[in-house]
């Protein structure tokens, strides 16, 4: 929900988007339960699998929440937002080097994660 409020703030919003990202949460319910069944196969007593995907999903998930809740505009403490700027650097850094997907434009938006008002490179 907060991706799309923030999708909707920044006048970015694209099904194409929206879908892929619905196929995303479907993809980490099954490799949840497939960890769930992986650890009732091994028949251990801790179900370890399972733990270390929910966590996994849940740290994903965590940062992606309040990564939206800055585009939204929600304040957001300096330090956490000094780590959203480094996490956005190397994203960047790393999509550099990636070829741009159908439908991307070449621009990239400064500040987008954080809260700021978006400046055009």
């Amino acid at each position: 929900v907060a991706g799309v409020l923030g999708a909707v703030k920044e006048k970015r919003v694209s099904s194409d988007v929206m879908f892929w990202g619905g196929i995303r949460k479907i993809a980490v319910l099954f490799i949840v339960g497939l960890a769930v069944l992986l650890d009732q196969w091994m028949q251990s007593d801790a179900p370890l699998l399972r733990t270390i995907s929910l966590y996994y999903y849940a740290g994903r998930e965590g940062l992606s929440l309040v990564e939206n809740l800055g585009a939204i505009g929600v304040p957001l403490p300096p330090q956490v937002r000094s780590i959203l700027v480094q996490l956005q650097k190397k994203g960047e850094a790393t999509s550099a080097s990636e070829p741009a997907r159908p439908g991307e434009e070449g621009a990239k938006i400064e500040g987008d994660i954080v809260g700021d008002k978006p400046k055009k490179k």
